[in-house]
């Protein structure tokens, strides 16, 4: 059984990714939101740990899991800050997830609207949570991001 965590990201938006006037509603709503990393395989407990890097050298040492490790990195590259490089793993565990369950889908879709609002696109945010909550509901992860976002939106 795979075990869930979730790592609550604390990296603010910048004012230099989202319009000035957005700044406190964004940075409000990003705080609340959380990522979810899967424990237990690679990478995961490290992310856990606030150890970014040692997740990033684990996970491209091991592949025997491709969407926990696309879904891992996804989680550690947010959390250090590197979106783009976060943005192509979320792509990546979605399609994968899709693949395999849509719990899969879900958790993956959750985390991209996680680091969608850290990029400041609340909308898309929105949108990816909708798509996470209908494809799995009972996930807590979807749920709790989606309402924390739309007490903020």
């Amino acid at each position: 059984m795979i075990n869930l965590k979730t790592a609550i990201s604390g990296i603010c938006v910048t004012a230099a990714l989202i319009a000035a006037a957005d700044v406190s509603l964004a940075e409000e709503s990003v705080s609340e939101l959380r990522l979810a990393v899967v424990e237990n395989r690679p990478g995961g407990n490290a992310v856990l740990q606030g150890n970014y890097s040692r997740a990033l050298t684990e996970i491209s040492r091991r592949d025997e899991d491709r969407f926990s490790s696309v879904n891992n990195l996804c989680v550690a590259h947010a959390l250090m800050g590197d979106f783009a490089k976060a943005e192509l793993m979320c792509g990546e565990a979605i399609e994968v997830g899709a693949k395999r369950t849509t719990r899969d889908e879900a958790l993956a879709l959750s985390n991209a609207a996680v680091l969608s609002a850290m990029n400041g696109d609340l909308e898309l945010a929105k949108v990816r949570l909708e798509a996470s909550v209908a494809l799995d509901s009972d996930l807590t992860e979807p749920t709790l991001n989606y309402r924390a976002l739309n007490r903020r939106f």
